[in-house]
């Protein structure tokens, strides 16, 4: 892990609500589509996610819980059969989470598709960074990939150099950070919304980042990288 930076002040939030787009992922797919969208398929989608989550909570936790409570039913002098329902009970859980994988990644490349990216074959062999998609959003050309770090979002066109850092859901940011991002910054509320998000501006270009385990953000993310270079373009 990077240290952290010292020269990293705070922004102050803003007072207000989260912005409507981010109150509800369902209407921030259906904002950010590029097509037009079911409604239903966004609810869907959105619901089914995080259902997911759910079902692999519930797996990690049963799994270790069917195997030690079943020793232990038969240790009291249970029946095997009532020790065996409990683990067949479990294993068509993980039957369920199987499909419902499936499913969701069926309907995420639909989604996907109707923001404007495509998969890539492969990755782009720099220091073991694999970008995932492409795509050209609004006349800019974005990129979404995963590194050993995390995840990211990337916009490849010079910028000032700067760094920001979400700490307990309130952005701090290094002295050079253009105005109009840091205007647009300070007008989101605290929000644990954003949780390890990282934000570099490089020659390279700006990029998210978050760890792995927060990769669920990835839209979030990509509607503050685009709110960001609408700040820059206007200024310019």
């Amino acid at each position: 892990m990077e240290p952290i930076q010292d020269d990293l002040s705070p922004l102050e939030p803003g007072g207000g609500e989260r912005p409507p787009e981010l109150r509800d992922e369902a209407y921030l797919l259906l904002q950010m589509s590029l097509s037009p969208m079911d409604p239903l398929a966004a609810r869907s989608y959105a619901r089914r996610k995080y259902s997911i989550y759910g079902l692999i909570i519930v797996a990690c936790v049963g799994l270790p819980l069917a195997i030690f409570g079943a020793t232990f039913l038969v240790q009291i002098g249970l029946p095997n059969w009532f020790a065996q329902l409990a683990v067949i009970a479990l294993l068509l859980l993980f039957f369920v989470l199987f499909f419902a994988v499936i499913a969701l990644n069926a309907a995420k490349s639909r989604v996907l598709k109707q923001l404007g990216f495509l998969p890539v074959d492969g990755g782009s062999g720099q220091a073991q960074v694999d970008v995932a998609m492409l795509a050209e959003r609004k006349g800019r050309k974005l990129e979404y990939g995963v590194s050993p770090k995390g995840n990211f979002w990337r916009y490849c066109v010079p910028s000032p150099s700067f760094r920001v850092e979400s700490r307990h859901g309130r952005f701090f940011a290094s002295p050079e950070l253009p105005r109009s991002i840091r205007d647009f910054l300070s007008s989101l509320p605290e929000d644990r919304l954003w949780k390890g998000l990282r934000i570099d501006g490089t020659a390279q270009g700006i990029q998210t980042s978050r760890p792995i385990r927060l990769a669920k953000y990835f839209l979030q993310d990509l509607w503050l990288l685009e709110s960001m270079l609408n700040g820059l373009e206007k200024k310019q």
